[in-house]
């Protein structure tokens, strides 16, 4: 992840674990065999973020 790459370890972890659960939730874009669009997927996790 860029985040990684630029030495943000704990912000990479926060992002990939908020999108990981959003994902485990069943919140997930039509190529992920969900249902959710891009913009509603994001805020998702933007709150998972908070």
């Amino acid at each position: 992840m860029m985040l990684d790459h630029l030495g943000e370890d704990a912000a990479s972890k926060s992002l990939t674990s908020a999108f990981e659960s959003a994902l485990a939730d069943g919140i997930a874009t039509p190529d992920l065999k969900g249902s959710a669009t891009t913009a509603e997927f994001a805020s998702e996790v933007l709150s998972r973020l908070k």
